[in-house]
């Protein structure tokens, strides 16, 4: 295993979705939940830190663990076993 250096924001982030396991979460929810509804910054900052969480966590060759539901969101999906590879 590697350790994975990340930013208070992409920790939250990371949290954020360990919690809501193979959910969709919306852009407008992780706004809320992980910025804050005060936030008033641009709505793309979390597609920004989405893009930074999703490089440092997914292994060279492997599907994203964090899959973008078009139109929609986004969500954290279980990683495949050796088994099911």
């Amino acid at each position: 295993q590697e350790e994975v250096t990340l930013t208070h924001r992409e920790y939250d982030l990371l949290q954020f979705f360990l919690a809501q396991p193979d959910e969709v979460c919306t852009r407008d929810d992780l706004l809320d939940q992980v910025w804050g509804a005060d936030f008033l910054g641009q709505q793309n900052v979390v597609d920004v830190y989405v893009g930074y969480l999703r490089n440092k966590i997914t292994t060279t060759g492997a599907s994203p663990l964090i899959q973008t539901v078009s139109g929609v969101g986004y969500k954290l999906r279980e990683p495949m076993s050796d088994a099911q590879k």
